[in-house]
């Protein structure tokens, strides 16, 4: 399978190269402040009701 292999970097670098200049960008849906909302979080995870990545931040 050396040319699945190939396709897979190949688009590892694709997708490398387009996050570093900005092209390619991750959908963030929400983002949550402190593990104290971390049930919130979750419970949006559940739901099926976002499109994109659900952030929680830790910390300050």
């Amino acid at each position: 399978m050396e040319g699945a292999e190939e396709g897979r970097r190949r688009v590892a670098g694709f997708i490398g190269a387009g996050l570093r200049d900005g092209s390619l960008a991750p959908v963030i849906a929400e983002t949550f402040d402190g593990l104290e909302r971390i049930t919130d979080a979750h419970r949006l995870m559940e739901s099926d009701a976002h499109l994109g990545k659900i952030v929680v931040r830790v910390g300050g």
